[in-house]
């Protein structure tokens, strides 16, 4: 993000599109990880179980992930999922310097 600002205005979401899919692993690592730190191991254990024996036949995709885990954490938690996955706000939580 300090080599390249433009990063900073790109959700998640959008990284394949952009062509930034590398850029969504450590992304996505610091996304669970403030997620569990938010949610307490029980329930990220829980919200990871619950996703997993609901889609683990097919039929999930990215919308499906953010549509079960807003659904899944209520209206308070669910501020991380538009902050880290469709927004972004996570980049603020971002050590830049």
């Amino acid at each position: 993000y300090e080599r390249s600002p433009k990063y900073r205005d790109i959700a998640i979401a959008n990284f394949g599109r952009e062509g930034l899919t590398g850029l969504s692993y450590g992304v996505g690592a610091l996304f669970y990880f403030d997620l569990y730190k938010s949610l307490g191991e029980e329930k990220f254990i829980g919200l990871l179980k619950g996703y997993y024996n609901a889609y683990s036949d097919g039929g999930a995709n990215f919308d499906t992930l953010v549509a079960y885990y807003r659904n899944y954490l209520g209206s308070d938690s669910a501020r991380l999922v538009d902050e880290w996955l469709v927004g972004t706000g996570y980049v603020a939580k971002l050590k830049l310097n």
